[in-house]
């Protein structure tokens, strides 16, 4: 069989012209296709050269973070669930009662912190009203996919044993961290563990092995990511198991055994849409009650970058809605 002739790239793009005044200064100020693409990497074995970038990047954004913290006056508390650090967040005007979100970080899975994640929870914490756990889980390569897993397993039993229902707990994650939030769903059904009211997916990284249409049609589109940056975050993350693994790539899993209700929000400047695209497929094909929401010109993660772009606030409402309708309280 003849090899299909190659989809010709986009091309770095300008932002698309009818997106807000904010998500086009945002793009002019963050995107860059020469950053992008002088991204350097540790190698998949060097743990300390992994740790040490991590640190670094997370030192760019103390700023920033401490102006979220003061800006949203949100209580932000380290303590420890199941034996995991976690970071508990409540919204400055006090959380709903007896309901809580669980939350997983991205950062390509090699990267991040729950302390650090402060864009993608404080804003939506303060929106819903309700109390986020952030799952300080140990990045890749120093964890693989199943420790990982393990850790965010940890935290969700630990919540039932405090006394909270399913029904009582949202689950959501972005980019690495959305798959991580989804394959521990997949972990609890095989432990027995009852499953959550809800998850919702941002952006998230579905098939590690990277094989849908947009991986090609958006290569260099993607401002955020090159190529190499997936491969080698791929395998940190995977260890020695199969990029296809469904608890390493979530789009390869069964869903007929039952599943949450979930969201998928993507954009269509993102190398991931047709992880976004593929997985809700699947999952509709399993019985899952799944939506799908793909905003037009818009980037990875674009629910908190930047936070008060209309169409970030926008994203986050439907999360909210969605979130709080699951959860029994609208």
């Amino acid at each position: 069989m003849l090899n299909p002739a190659p989809i010709a790239a986009t091309g770095f793009p300008e932002p698309a012209g009818h997106l807000s005044k904010e998500a086009r200064r945002y793009f002019g100020e963050v995107f860059s296709r020469q950053e992008r693409d002088a991204m350097q990497f540790p190698a998949v074995e060097d743990i300390a050269g992994w740790q040490r970038r991590n640190r670094e990047e997370m030192g760019k954004r103390k700023t920033i973070n401490a102006a979220l913290l003061e800006r949203y006056g949100s209580e932000l508390q380290p303590i420890r669930l199941g034996g995991v650090p976690v970071a508990d967040i409540r919204p400055a005007r006090g959380a709903i009662p007896g309901k809580a979100l669980l939350y997983v970080h991205g950062g390509g899975f090699v990267g991040g912190a729950a302390h650090d994640a402060l864009d993608s929870t404080l804003p939506l914490a303060e929106e819903t009203g309700l109390r986020i756990l952030s799952v300080d889980y140990t990045p890749a390569p120093e964890a693989d996919h199943a420790l990982i897993g393990e850790q965010v397993l940890a935290v969700l039993a630990a919540l039932y044993a405090k006394g909270f229902a399913p029904g009582d707990i949202g689950v959501y994650g972005d980019s690495a961290g959305a798959t991580i939030a989804a394959s521990a769903m997949l972990r609890a059904r095989l432990r027995g563990l009852p499953l959550p009211a809800a998850l919702v997916l941002w952006s998230p990284w579905a098939d590690l092995s990277c094989s849908g249409d947009s991986y090609r049609t958006l290569i260099d589109a993607e401002p955020f990511y090159k190529e190499s940056f997936l491969a080698i975050g791929a395998r940190c993350y995977a260890a020695e198991s199969d990029l296809a693994d469904p608890l390493v790539s979530v789009l390869f899993a069964d869903y007929a055994a039952g599943y949450p209700a979930t969201l998928i929000q993507c954009g269509t400047r993102e190398l991931l849409l047709s992880d976004a695209v593929r997985l809700h497929r699947r999952m509709l094909d399993g019985g899952v009650d799944a939506a799908l929401d793909i905003h037009d010109g818009l980037w990875h993660v674009f629910q908190f970058k930047p936070i008060d772009s209309p169409e970030a606030i926008l994203a986050r409402e439907r999360t909210g809605r969605f979130l709080l309708r699951r959860l029994g309280l609208c």
